[in-house]
């Protein structure tokens, strides 16, 4: 029994630590020389008009848990705080994010295909059954519709602590983690 402990403790640091080694975003299209810019303001928004969970639609999975697109909505806010909130820590040298739509010259819509909420309460115990989220991220100029450059998430984890989440807390960190992710490969062009 000492020994499963023992290696339930370890498990948990590494496997975090494996989550977050490697950046499951990278440029698909386009130039980041937007992102650099100090000009360029960024309005984020989420688009789940093409997402899937649990094999179903964003509506159709939320109507079988009881849940509203309101109370979600809710929590996309707080989660566009978080990734808002990593940005301004992590990349001070390039593009701002602004609260008010009208104040952009820039959208940057994250694109969710697939998002995975994870079991809360196993989640602190083993990788792969948090939150992730996978899809697009575009920036896309005010008034236009061709994006000035577009990222591919592959699989992103929410961590905290070294550790997956899961559940709602899970979408903030993924959040958090994605905003991370794209400001670290900003960080490498400087």
């Amino acid at each position: 029994m000492k020994k499963i402990l023992l290696i339930l403790l370890l498990a948990i640091p590494l496997s975090g630590m494996w989550a977050k080694s490697n950046n499951p975003v990278r440029l698909m299209k386009g130039s980041l020389n937007v992102l650099q810019n100090p000009a360029t303001k960024l309005f984020v928004e989420i688009d789940y008009t093409k997402t899937k969970i649990e094999g179903k639609s964003l509506e159709a999975y939320l109507d079988s848990i009881g849940r509203t697109m309101k109370s979600w909505n809710e929590t996309d806010e707080e989660g566009i705080r978080y990734f808002t909130e990593k940005w301004e820590d992590d990349y001070d040298k390039g593009a701002r994010i602004v609260s008010k739509k009208e104040d952009a010259n820039h959208i940057l819509r994250i694109r969710v295909n697939k998002l995975t909420l994870g079991n809360r309460a196993a989640s602190a115990f083993a990788l792969g059954v948090g939150s992730t989220l996978s899809g697009y991220v575009d920036v896309v100029p005010v008034g236009e519709t061709t994006p000035a450059c577009t990222l591919e998430v592959l699989e992103m984890h929410g961590t905290v602590a070294r550790g997956t989440v899961g559940g709602d807390v899970g979408r903030l960190w993924v959040l958090n983690d994605l905003s991370e992710n794209i400001c670290k490969i900003l960080r490498k062009l400087k």
